[in-house]
């Protein structure tokens, strides 16, 4: 079909097929389905890139934070403009978090459901800043941390690493909050209070700088606005 049957031979699957297609701006992705010859599913993503210097950048980095045990997929086979890898059953965070606010009333403290998503995705960003500084020598970040890039099972995978690069920790950390604050209906009080608690334990956690991470926060908001062409209510 589209890879060779390399990859399929050598794991005893004969057929897959495409069954679900993945939200992306950038590339096209696929949850497909292989069939092995005794019959056993198995599942797997597909990302077709549109610029193979993008496809090696994300491969080589999964597959060095997938070594220093990561919460990453494993990267199974590449040829071409495709990559195969290990699909993670999970919700995006951003769902994660969209079922938490349905069941919120206002005036209540936040979840400790949310709390402890939060608490594990700070855990997470804090090992991947440690990793990637170790293997490249300079502060790395993911730029590119919309909460659809990561996912929740019992821990946070991350999933999207193809804009990573040298930067600031509080520039992801303020992008996080700047998304947190936007999803649809944008700006409730959850969202506001989702945003404090999120700038609260990265500076408790990552010992940020607060004053930045909100600094940051204003700027991608502002760029959203440019971007989407529409008002964003001013966050307080």
């Amino acid at each position: 079909m589209i890879l060779s049957n390399h990859f399929w031979q050598k794991h005893d699957e004969a057929v897959f097929e495409r069954i679900k297609t993945f939200k992306s701006k950038k590339n096209e992705v696929w949850l497909i389905k292989a069939r092995k010859s005794d019959g056993t599913p198995q599942q797997y993503v597909l990302k077709a890139y549109q610029d193979h210097k993008r496809l090696v950048k994300e491969m080589e980095m999964i597959t060095a934070l997938h070594r220093q045990g990561l919460e990453v997929p494993a990267v199974y086979e590449q040829q071409g403009s495709y990559l195969l890898m290990e699909y993670i059953d999970g919700i995006t965070l951003c769902e994660a978090f969209e079922k938490q606010e349905c069941k919120w009333t206002e005036g209540d403290h936040l979840p400790e459901s949310t709390m402890e998503i939060i608490g594990l995705l700070t855990g997470w960003l804090e090992r991947f800043y440690q990793i990637t500084k170790e293997l490249e020598g300079k502060r790395m970040i993911m730029a590119d941390v919309n909460l659809r890039n990561f996912l929740w099972t019992d821990t946070v995978f991350g999933v999207d690493f193809e804009d990573c690069r040298e930067g600031r920790y509080e520039e992801d950390a303020g992008k996080i909050c700047a998304y947190v604050y936007t999803y649809s209906p944008m700006a409730t009080p959850f969202k506001k209070q989702l945003v404090n608690a999120f700038a609260d334990t990265f500076v408790k956690e990552l010992l940020l700088e607060g004053s930045l991470i909100y600094h940051y926060m204003d700027r991608e908001l502002k760029m959203m606005e440019r971007r989407r062409k529409m008002a964003i209510p001013h966050f307080k």
